[in-house]
């Protein structure tokens, strides 16, 4: 029975109380306002909440919080009291619709006997209760109200085995699936992580990820309480709005250790330049780990080279691999190793085979290497068809065991015999974990190369195929129900959504540019996901099988060769080459604010100017939550204060957008010189409204 990860707070306060555990940029600005708590702040906090949860021992709890102070406390206040903690995204009041649902889900399925928030999440407890009053009737608790109490006595959890939480797969709406993580997987994937990448008390983590889900969760927040290092936290936002304040946290505060998504990587090059690199101390980190989506070895050689000059070191770079039915974290190069990449053949990877190829051709794809498992955790491939080993040369299904794999699934005993109970059909070998995750292996190392699973990642999140086609369906009636499939296209650069639909016979007119903009906008809408092109077939031409289950890899594989029955086909624009765009607004006068709008979105978006259409909703031109970020904070830099993305969100046209900032400027500063030109504004607006879409 060994300690917990409670025990190791306990132990972190009575070496070093005084150090600090978590800064907290609550501007983003590294010269900003900083919230510091100490080990010993971060405990006192902890157990003062653990107190208020005598009576949820082995209850579910749920966690609403944005990233912050009182997530922190929250989380580890409910490992102090032993009940069992649900971190959950926190609904968004302006977008209700689409962020309840898997909320619902999240509490349905977990059974949560109590919700911890803050006062400000706590404050649309009626709205969200006239939505879904399942939430409403259960108790709430606004912990910022919880006063310290260095008293508290609370019995430390021992029992190793338990359940410590449950990560929720960030998949289908209507059916998330809560992974049961012990006090033991914790520990055994805590020292994974020092094994990979050795520092302890030494490190200094930097981190913007979002702190319910695994990577931000486990691999920054509890590895920095495991291990007695300091963290620094931002949150998504701030890094969406401004990449520079993620490497400039690091140069501050001498960063040895930060990790994102590829896509982060490839922001950071569209909008840092050269010229920006002034200020910039990359030396000191040390491990930048590449996770939570396919990992592109031309990223991180782009990367590298931008951030040489800022002192950035290219083996720094850290692929690793690894899900929430593992804890998190499974394979890595370890440090020191730098990169390695392979090119193979597409062609060939299709049929299942590994075969060299050069150059970079349509027909050759590169992998980077992510090492191998640490720690007694043994990885098989296998043939998802026979389940055999695949033989030397094969892609094969990641399937594996060892003390970081989870519980299983919560309440669900079926999913978890499918998922965790697989045995090899030859030797009987097993129980191992099914990931659903292709790979090969060369030279021992482990290439991560695809998915059987239809799982759709994009910016490091997970969505489900079917919910996406659902919501395509119900856009528009001349699409035929059950008959949508849904699927991501790696371009070389990222991975881009497709759909491809059958319409109706009875369709007396297709009218395919008013589906295509009625599906964009659903998808948008209810996903947060731009759609990239949308191929609208003949009927009765969708790849099914003769049960009539949708065949999504066919339809894939049809789609990129051009073998689809197509009547209709809307494709967003492609991508520029990246250029790194400024994080400055360029020098308009605030009589312009209007056209460096326009500008702002067809550059941003890669459309024609004079297609912007001011009467045009911001949705259906394609801007996500990302981009609403990004315009939020040129429209900030042009303005000189800050404007959040819900103002984006909330106004979501163009002449909605800036009248609302001339009113928000003129409320602020009714006669102050840092007003608007409203009146020039009004003008203005009047002015281009006349011309149409010209």
């Amino acid at each position: 029975m060994g300690p917990t990860l409670i025990h190791r707070l306990e132990t972190h306060c009575s070496a070093r109380g005084w150090k600090p555990v978590f800064r907290f940029l609550s501007s983003g600005k590294s010269d900003g306002p900083i919230e510091t708590l100490t080990f010993s702040d971060l405990a006192i906090r902890a157990r003062s909440i653990a107190a208020e949860l005598a009576d949820y021992r082995g209850q579910t709890v749920l966690l609403l919080y944005p990233s912050g102070s009182e997530f922190v406390a929250a989380f580890l206040g409910c490992l102090y009291a032993g009940a069992i903690a649900v971190p959950a995204y926190p609904p968004e009041e302006d977008r209700l619709r689409r962020t309840l649902p898997r909320l619902q889900a999240i509490a349905r399925d977990s059974c949560a006997r109590l919700i911890l928030s803050t006062q400000a999440v706590r404050a649309m407890a009626p709205a969200i209760a006239a939505a879904a009053p399942e939430l409403g009737a259960l108790p709430w608790i606004a912990t910022e109200t919880i006063p310290d109490n260095d008293r508290a006595s609370i019995e430390l959890p021992r029992e190793e085995g338990a359940v410590a939480f449950l990560q929720y797969t960030s998949g289908s709406t209507g059916d998330p699936k809560g992974v049961m993580v012990s006090h033991a997987n914790l520990n055994h994937n805590a020292a994974m992580l020092e094994a990979a990448w050795p520092g302890g008390a030494k490190h200094e983590f930097v981190c913007w990820l979002p702190l319910h889900h695994d990577m931000g969760l486990i691999m920054n927040v509890l590895q920095t309480v495991q291990t007695g290092a300091s963290c620094t936290l931002l949150t998504p936002l701030q890094f969406l709005s401004r990449p520079r304040c993620w490497l400039e946290a690091i140069s501050t505060f001498r960063g040895t250790i930060s990790m994102a998504p590829n896509f982060a990587y490839e922001l950071c090059l569209k909008k840092i330049s050269r010229a920006d690199l002034q200020g910039l101390a990359l030396e000191t980190w040390r491990i930048a780990v590449n996770a939570a989506e396919p990992t592109r070895p031309h990223t991180m050689e782009a990367f590298s080279d931008r951030f040489a000059p800022a002192g950035f070191q290219a083996e720094a770079f850290q692929p690793a691999w690894g899900l929430a039915e593992t804890t998190v974290f499974v394979a890595a190069r370890g440090t020191g190793r730098g990169l390695r990449s392979i090119s193979i053949s597409s062609r060939e990877l299709e049929h299942g085979r590994v075969v060299p190829a050069e150059g970079n051709g349509r027909d050759v794809q590169h992998f980077a290497a992510h090492g191998q498992p640490w720690l007694n955790q043994e990885v098989v491939l296998v043939d998802p068809e026979t389940l055999r080993r695949s033989a030397p040369g094969q892609v094969g299904e990641i399937w594996l065991r060892g003390p970081s794999v989870a519980l299983g699934y919560w309440k669900r005993p079926d999913a978890t015999a499918a998922t965790y109970g697989a045995h090899l059909a030859d030797s009987g070998e097993g129980p191992f974990l099914r990931t659903g995750d292709m790979a090969f292996i060369e030279d021992s190392e482990l290439y991560i190369c695809g998915r059987i699973k239809d799982l759709i990642i994009l910016r490091g999140a997970n969505h489900y195929p079917q919910d996406i086609e659902l919501s395509v369906q119900e856009a528009h009636p001349e699409i035929r129900p059950g008959c949508v499939i849904a699927f991501a296209v790696d371009d070389g650069a990222a991975e881009r959504l497709v759909v491809v639909a059958e319409t109706r016979a009875d369709c007396p007119q297709l009218e395919g540019e008013a589906i295509a903009e009625k599906v964009r906008r659903a998808v948008l809408e209810r996903h947060d996901l731009p759609l990239e092109a949308l191929v609208l077939i003949a009927p009765k031409s969708i790849h099914k099988t003769s049960s009539g289950k949708l065949q999504r890899r066919l339809c894939r594989s049809s789609f990129i060769n051009g073998e689809l029955e197509e009547v209709f086909r809307w494709e967003r624009p492609p991508a520029q080459a990246q250029v790194a765009m400024p994080l400055e607004a360029p020098p308009l006068g605030e009589s312009e604010l209007f056209t460096f709008v326009r500008e702002w979105l067809a550059r941003s978006l890669k459309i024609d100017l004079q297609t912007v259409d001011p009467s045009t909703p911001f949705a259906d031109l394609g801007v996500d939550s990302a981009a609403s970020a990004e315009l939020a904070a040129a429209l900030g830099n042009f303005l000189g204060r800050e404007v959040p993305p819900t103002s984006v969100w909330t106004h979501p046209t163009v002449p909605e957008l800036i009248q609302h900032l001339a009113s928000a400027s003129e409320s602020a500063h009714p006669q102050g010189s840092a007003a608007l030109d409203t009146q020039g504004v009004k003008l203005q607006l009047a002015r281009e409204l006349s011309k149409g879409s010209k």
